[in-house]
């Protein structure tokens, strides 16, 4: 186990160091993963609004950027009774918001869509995409899905699991139902109230709500002073001598959980709808079916603070 400790222990500093290290200390204090993670979420916004037909105006194209980052939080925020983890971002506004203007306006963009639509680099994109999105989701959930709960004033909420799972469902992965919910995958931008699909399928756009509450379960049997108590989870946390890792040890494996689940879905979807073997302009046909899954951004509102903020 110490072998496994420290590797646990290095691949947590290097993803700190990725996350939060500034690429220059005075022109660009933002880490690269933070830099990359916002290009990614801004890509996913000109998905979810229809792609190569999206013809959202800047500011509206803006908006739906941050309804994206902040749709779950700021529901989980009113469910809770708390403060909204919104009021507290404002430098997560500034860079995801920011990065997502500089793309738009200098067509940077559209640039990337149009990068996509190649073979191999379409794969690689999405698949990157995924895997970078589990590993920061996962501090997001942990942060404002779980400990909200944990440290509610309400005794009732605060010791509840059934709470943790759920806040942290909707902080994961509620904005695929809020997009389909309030159409905001229209590329016209003629957003409207409708029937949604998961209203009559319970497993249409719910599979980042799932691997979100999974997720929190994980993590809070991991915390948990006593993990027995979970009964498959505690078992598997016993068996591999878990139960010994140190909390910054189970936030990196619990990023590296969920960035698995995440690609290995993502490989999955490629798979079946044949675009491993991607086509020249596969966006124009599946990007409807797949708006749902490519704005999930919510509850990745990590605190992006760079060692000199440290």
């Amino acid at each position: 186990m110490p072998q496994s400790t420290l590797s646990f222990a290095h691949l947590g500093d290097n993803l700190d160091a990725w996350s939060r290290s500034p690429l220059h200390p005075t022109l660009l204090p933002i880490g690269f993963l933070a830099l990359v993670h916002a290009i990614r979420v801004s890509h996913a916004t000109r998905q979810v609004a229809g792609s190569h037909r999206n013809k959202l105006g800047t500011w509206q194209s803006f908006l739906l950027n941050q309804i994206l980052m902040f749709g779950g939080v700021v529901v989980s925020g009113m469910l809770l009774g708390i403060p909204s983890p919104l009021f507290r971002g404002s430098s997560v506004v500034v860079l995801y918001g920011g990065v997502h203007l500089v793309l738009h306006v200098a067509g940077l963009g559209n640039l990337l869509l149009k990068v996509q639509d190649h073979v191999f680099l379409g794969t690689l994109m999405d698949l990157s995409f995924a895997l970078l999105d589990g590993i920061l989701r996962a501090e997001g959930i942990i942060d404002l899905g779980v400990e909200p709960v944990r440290q509610h004033p309400s005794p009732a909420i605060s010791s509840s699991l059934f709470a943790i799972l759920l806040n942290s469902a909707i902080v994961g992965g509620a904005m695929p139902l809020l997009i389909d919910l309030f159409r905001l995958d229209s590329p016209s931008g003629e957003w409207s109230i409708r029937s949604p699909t998961w209203a009559k399928n319970p497993f249409n756009g719910t599979n980042d709500l799932f691997s979100s509450a999974f997720l929190a379960l994980v993590y809070t049997a991991l915390s948990s002073p006593a993990p027995a108590q979970f009964p498959l989870i505690g078992g598997v946390v016993k068996s591999f001598g878990l139960e010994k890792l140190s909390a910054r040890d189970i936030r990196t494996l619990c990023s590296l959980v969920l960035g698995a689940i995440l690609l290995l879905e993502k490989a999955t979807v490629l798979a079946r709808s044949g675009d491993l073997v991607l086509k020249p302009n596969r966006l124009n046909g599946v990007v409807k079916a797949n708006s749902h899954n490519n704005g999930t951004a919510n509850g990745v509102v990590k605190k992006h603070k760079t060692k000199k903020q440290q």
